[in-house]
């Protein structure tokens, strides 16, 4: 496989570099996680202006129509700034739903997401269902001309700033059938939708979102009643491998933190890094870190061929090994820094806090590791 860079993917890549260098330097980033929403909404509209929005939107909705490799170039750099906001959740989940499946009309919505002027929150995961996509238990009954939604969803990524909520609900179907499930475009301000949201531990934040007899229109429907599972399992992949990148991403960071400190924290009169035992910690690190971004390529370039199986096990490899990789080296990093590695006031536990956090997202390395047994036992 080829994983060099085309000339625009540098230019996107430098560019979002720079940006996120000169306007989220570590130091600043705590006042902007405290703030309501979690991230600047000049930030937004600055990644709007840059065409990182539309990046991943395709040139039919209005996008640019980039690969999940650019998708992946852009993340990487995302996750050596440890930038918050609702990437993830408006443009790949959200826009990418919306792109795959949406009607000419719901399409038009992708114009405002890719100019920064609407935000979207996919409302998928439900208490008890684990990171299983089809055990659905929200309910939409089909009422005249319309749909009547009941039930809740929990963890949705940045519901409390999102316009609109794209919801998995079951028409038909038992509860963990892949048949019968079905999504809607709701407002976030429907009668009948509550939300009780909250800060996660890695400065983004989540909301528990209930529906209480939430009536909605036909126009509501994305796609066709009942055909929602395959175009929810593409979109999650690509959020996955799009995590994928970003923690490979962090894995740098804290490996170039922990290489920096050990060149210039001296210990009996001589630099940490002249120490053979920890230099072979140190390495260790950087092989984790070549790896994680190994398979974070890999899994972003498996979407360029149309085999769905394919891309399931190139992501779920992907995610299970980086799940685990990440965990080393973020241990590794914060125990080679000693005590500041402890400290709020230094970056490092903030990267290994976000490396938990994407863990934890779209299934963690024991779950990835199984479906991606199951997939190579139906080869």
């Amino acid at each position: 496989m080829d994983f060099s860079l085309s000339e625009e993917q540098v230019l996107f890549r430098d560019t979002i570099a720079r940006f996120l260098s000169d306007s989220l330097p570590f130091e600043k980033r705590q006042a902007i996680i405290d703030t309501h929403p979690g991230y600047l909404d000049s930030h937004w509209q600055t990644l709007a202006e840059l065409g990182i929005l539309a990046l991943p939107v395709s040139d039919a909705s209005g996008g640019l129509g980039g690969s999940t490799f650019d998708t992946m170039v852009i993340m990487d750099q995302m996750g050596r700034a440890l930038l918050t906001g609702p990437y993830v959740s408006t443009v790949l989940l959200g826009g990418g739903i919306l792109d795959r499946a949406g009607n000419e009309v719901q399409k038009e919505i992708l114009e405002e997401v890719i100019g920064g002027l609407r935000k979207l929150a996919f409302a998928c995961a439900e208490r008890g269902a684990g990171y299983a996509l089809n055990d659905v238990s929200v309910i939409a009954t089909r009422d005249g001309d319309g749909f009547v939604l009941s039930g809740c969803k929990i963890a949705v990524l940045h519901a409390d700033t999102a316009d609109d909520l794209i919801v998995l609900a079951r028409t038909g179907g038992g509860q963990r059938d892949t048949g019968g499930l079905s999504l809607f475009l709701v407002p976030a301000d429907t009668a009948g939708v509550t939300m009780v949201p909250y800060a996660l531990q890695d400065g983004n934040r989540g909301a528990d979102v209930f529906y209480d007899g939430v009536r909605v229109g036909e126009d509501a429907l994305i796609g066709a009643v009942g055909a929602a599972f395959d175009v929810v399992e593409e979109a999650v992949d690509v959020a996955t491998s799009a995590l994928c990148a970003e923690a490979s991403g962090i894995m740098w960071a804290i490996y170039d933190l922990t290489l920096d400190y050990m060149k210039t924290r001296k210990q009996f009169g001589e630099t940490l890094g002249s120490f053979q035992a920890l230099q072979h910690r140190l390495v260790d690190m950087y092989m984790m870190c070549l790896m994680a971004q190994s398979k974070a390529c890999e899994a972003a370039l498996a979407f360029d061929h149309d085999d769905a199986d394919a891309r399931r096990r190139s992501v779920s490899a992907a995610k299970s090994l980086i799940g685990s990789y990440g965990r080393i080296v973020g241990q590794e990093g914060i125990q080679l820094h000693g005590g500041i590695g402890m400290t709020l006031e230094y970056s490092i536990g903030h990267y290994f806090k976000r490396l938990t956090m994407i863990e934890s997202t779209f299934g963690d390395s024991a779950w990835h590791e199984a479906r991606y047994a199951a997939l190579m036992s139906d080869c």
